[in-house]
């Protein structure tokens, strides 16, 4: 007979085994399709419209948004030779996952700087002030400690995630893309994965993990 004990243990082997699967999977995918490879199940929840709907334009005013289309230039990277390296290593290695794309179809030209991480490695950015401006606030509440201690209930297992480059796998509509250019080394690159530094992004994010 087995003991409540080795039903547990069982158990949480079986999760640990079914969250290293999907750990390998995760890391052959592009990052912005992780999602949208399982709509099936997302459906299943009633999410998929959310996931497939993506990030989109939500403008003040569609005459100011094209008046900033037809004045704007593209601003060039600063900074020293090991910045500029080490920008180019990220956007490569951004390109690799699916990211960023080349494009041709552009309105907007954004900058595009590094920050220092409070590990000293440095972290590639996007502007996106200028497209901010013009975007439509929206206020919403995110969830945190005191509504998770309310949901938790004796013996749940508990877990942390690393959501730091959680935007990235939500995707950015067609509409939407040709206001997140940056422009490097005279190639123009566009993010067809959520950056951070778009205004509605923590708003969108908050609305898929309600899913």
């Amino acid at each position: 007979m087995t003991s409540p004990t080795q039903v547990r243990k069982k158990m949480k082997k079986m999760t640990k085994n079914n969250f290293d699967q999907e750990l390998n999977q995760d890391n052959n995918e592009l990052a912005p399709n992780r999602l949208i490879n399982r709509i099936g199940k997302l459906e299943e929840i009633g999410g998929a419209y959310r996931v497939l709907n993506g990030a989109q334009p939500n403008w003040i005013s569609n005459h100011l948004i094209k008046q900033l289309s037809n004045s704007n230039n593209p601003p060039m990277f600063k900074g020293s030779i090991y910045q500029e390296q080490e920008y180019n290593n990220q956007l490569t290695q951004e390109l690799n996952q699916g990211i960023v794309i080349e494009s041709n179809q552009i309105k907007i030209y954004n900058p595009s700087f590094l920050t220092k991480r409070a590990d000293g490695r440095y972290r590639e950015n996007i502007d996106c002030r200028l497209i901010n401006q013009l975007t439509k606030s929206v206020h919403f509440k995110m969830d945190g400690v005191v509504e998770l201690a309310k949901l938790m209930e004796k013996g749940d297992y508990a877990t942390t995630l690393d959501i730091q480059d959680a935007f990235l796998h939500i995707r950015v509509s067609p509409n939407l893309q040709p206001y997140l250019v940056l422009m490097f080394k005279m190639k123009s690159i566009t993010y067809i994965a959520l950056p951070f530094g778009y205004k509605r992004s923590t708003y969108i994010f908050s609305k898929i993990l309600l899913i």
